[in-house]
């Protein structure tokens, strides 16, 4: 036998010590000592330092057959690393293309459900990806070394993150998604929402997430809740009442958490901000919150008669710091702001104004629906001031609580907030831009799904040459006047000044019209960075200024705007990477299979290999590339225009 003394929540640790020796010398008893036999630690996997845990909870990894028995048709297995998360990964709400599918990649804690704000770009079943991981290697077909379990992708399942300081937060996986590194997922053979939801709910419960603590042998510290861990939790036999009930509590609450994402606008849940959805509905969070709390209970105490838990041992699996829900409360101004960012999104056609609420519960396998945007009713570009004209507009029309000052927290504070709630997994993709002249007297919002290759001329034409015509005469009335006054002078001198900044915003627009051809699958940070000076917010200014930089180095030749600027060097490239080559469309242009002698016994087999092109035949083929490509209009009017004396 050995004793062992627990401080590792005490303060004061030295001296809870020198007491816990002091007891155990008088023969007292103290809940923070524990006299334990070494060898009854082998009965759990890895063998932990479980010493504050009872024989009785040990011995159930002897007693019971582990999650994935072989008997068990469950498979927990993880996915794909693609070593370049920049060029494959998209948040949701960058690219609307179905051929990037929703990826798991762990997240914050919620059990049950979990709203999936990553694609990965799997056009093809991944060929650009699989090629771009062969060409990393040097070598033709070695792509499984980080796309692993590809035979499990688009089936629904359950996922968990694998790295966080959080409890096990178990939650749906939806049909059509795939899963990566960092989310660990459980399957069943016959992917039944019947079958495999009671997993969800036992996975979720104290006495599971309790079993995990002691295969981990962590306390508050970054918990890796790896496959290997995960699949060897003891699971009692159920039976079929027990498959129906925990089926049943796990459905509810699947629901429930999916409830609370309806006033989320960055999730594919979302309806409207939460003041207005109370408004509107019989809606409440905190209701929802109640609800879910004795769902919760129910499954725990469940779960402690299913895995046969004594009295004694659930209060000390009660007693176990659990992670609470993050959807508390939001502060007044928080809801205000809520709000306003809702109103921004009508203005520009993203939301609509009313959208019917509905607590009936939906199917949690099915397939996540793509975002439809009407491209009928987008707005490109608003002016500042028009954009707060129109909200302020709104909330009178609809009679809203909004005390805030509208066009101040435009002007200074949305564009701050808007890109951290649309950040994920450290991907900043602000859908509003603020794009501002030198001394911000001038100032434009654009939204990113609404642009084309004509917004920017649009914008030049429609906003900024009526504001010069509009200073012009201005100036040409205060000029025409010979007896100004002092307080004339000053206003000239504004007016002249403003008109500089103005021409010189227009300026810079028109010289970006020229090369830029927008693209959602490039990603927001991609367009955005060649208005990196524009945008007033600093952090951003920054980051997109890097992002030109890199860009113009050649270091994201994969993206469509590096074709459009640069198609010589991209095109180049695309004859040495063919991951480039599926990238940009020429893959049959410049790449084919052939057949070669492989290995000890010389097999043949099919290898892609670069098609054999003399410099000169290269050279040709990318000037009749760059001469017929629809893609490379722009470019050629740019040409056209330098050759003639133009500004490039």
């Amino acid at each position: 036998m050995a004793t062992f003394f627990r401080l590792i929540f005490e303060s004061d640790k030295q001296q809870h010590l020198k007491d816990n020796i002091k007891s155990v010398r008088n023969g007292k008893n103290n809940p923070s000592t524990f006299l334990v036999n070494p060898t009854m630690f082998e009965v759990v996997p890895s063998a932990p330092f479980s010493y504050w845990v009872s024989d009785h909870i040990r011995n159930k990894f002897t007693h019971y057959k582990k999650l994935t028995h072989e008997n068990s048709m469950l498979t927990a297995t993880k996915g794909l690393a693609t070593t370049d998360d920049f060029r494959f990964i998209r948040t949701k709400w960058e690219t609307l293309s179905e051929e990037w599918l929703p990826l798991a990649k762990g997240g914050d804690f919620s059990p049950y459900y979990a709203d999936l704000k990553l694609k990965i770009n799997w056009f093809n079943d991944g060929k650009e990806l699989k090629a771009f991981l062969d060409h990393k290697i040097g070598k033709p077909n070695q792509w499984s070394r980080w796309i692993n379990a590809i035979d499990f992708y688009k089936k629904p399942g359950l996922t968990w993150p694998n790295a966080t300081t959080s409890d096990l937060s178990a939650r749906v996986l939806p049909s059509n998604c795939i899963i990566s590194h960092m989310a660990p997922t459980l399957f069943i053979e016959n992917d039944s929402w019947e079958d495999l939801s009671p997993f969800l709910a036992i996975m979720n419960s104290r006495v599971f997430k309790f079993l995990i603590s002691m295969s981990l042998g962590l306390a508050d510290t970054r918990k890796h809740y790896e496959v290997g861990i995960i699949q060897k939790i003891p699971i009692p036999a159920l039976s079929n009442d027990a498959k129906t009930k925990l089926s049943h509590l796990a459905t509810q609450a699947y629901n429930n958490v999916r409830l609370l994402d309806l006033t989320d606008e960055t999730s594919g849940q979302f309806i409207l901000p939460d003041s207005l959805l109370k408004q509107n509905s019989d809606y409440c969070k905190e209701k929802i919150l109640e609800e879910l709390n004795h769902i919760q209970q129910e499954i725990d105490d469940y779960c402690f008669e299913l895995f046969e838990v004594t009295e004694s041992d659930r209060k000390v699996i009660k007693a176990q710091k659990a992670t609470a829900m993050k959807h508390g409360k939001t502060n007044d101004e928080q809801k205000q702001r809520d709000v306003l960012s809702w109103l921004v999104g009508v203005s520009f056609g993203r939301f609509v104004e009313s959208r019917a609420f509905s607590s009936k519960d939906v199917d949690p396998f099915s397939t996540i629906a793509p975002t439809e945007i009407s491209s009928k009713n987008l707005v490109s570009f608003i002016s500042e001031n028009k954009l707060s004209e129109l909200i302020s507009q709104k909330v009178e029309e609809r009679n809203l609580d909004i005390r805030l000052d509208i066009a101040k927290f435009l002007r200074n504070d949305f564009f701050a907030l808007h890109l951290k709630k649309y950040t994920d997994s450290r991907r900043q993709a602000p859908l509003y831009w603020q794009l501002s002249s030198y001394d911000n007297n001038f100032s434009f919002w654009l939204y990113f799904h609404g642009l084309d290759n004509q917004s920017l001329v649009s914008c030049v034409n429609d906003k900024i040459e009526p504001l010069q015509e509009q200073l012009n005469l201005e100036l040409s009335s205060l000029k025409s006047n010979r007896s100004r006054s002092v307080k004339d002078e000053k206003t000239l001198d504004t007016l002249i000044n403003l008109s500089s900044e103005l021409e010189d915003f227009k300026q810079q627009l028109l010289t970006i019209n020229k090369f830029w051809a927008p693209n959602n699958a490039d990603g927001i940070q991609l367009n955005a960075s060649p208005f990196w000076r524009l945008f007033k917010n600093r952090p951003w200014q920054k980051k997109l200024k890097q992002t030109w930089e890199k860009l113009q180095e050649g270091e994201y030749d994969w993206a469509h705007l590096a074709f459009s600027i640069w198609p010589e060097r991209v095109l180049n490239k695309c004859h040495a990477d063919r991951s480039l080559a599926i990238a940009h469309d020429v893959e049959d242009d410049l790449w084919h299979e052939v057949e070669v002698i492989k290995g000890k016994k010389k097999e043949l087999v099919w290898e892609w290999q670069p098609k054999p092109l003399s410099e000169t035949e290269l050279r040709t083929y990318i000037k009749e590339k760059i001469a017929t490509d629809d893609r490379l209009k722009l470019y050629r009017s740019n040409q056209s225009n330098n050759a003639k004396g133009g500004a490039w």
